[in-house]
């Protein structure tokens, strides 16, 4: 499940996946810049949701032609998934 994407020329180039957030040693290198390494879904979930407009807006100015996109209908939808797997 992908959290966050930073997208430059309309194509996705970096992902936040399970591969950081489930990770168990290693440090990755995604675009969440480790705020959800480690963290479990429910936490990198969180986390990714509250990102601030601020941080948004300073990745765009920093990386000029890139976009951070957040997906929160994505993520109601892969919720209602898994609590319709665990019932």
């Amino acid at each position: 499940m992908t959290l966050m994407s930073i997208h430059k020329d309309g194509r996705s180039r970096w992902r936040c996946t399970a591969k950081c957030y489930e990770a168990q040693k290693k440090k990755c290198q995604c675009c969440c810049g480790g705020m959800n390494h480690g963290r479990g879904f429910d936490l990198a979930k969180a986390k990714t949701l509250n990102l601030s407009k601020s941080f948004r807006e300073r990745w765009g100015q920093e990386h000029p032609g890139e976009k951070i996109v957040i997906n929160p209908i994505q993520l109601e939808l892969f919720d209602q998934e898994r609590r319709i797997k665990n019932a």
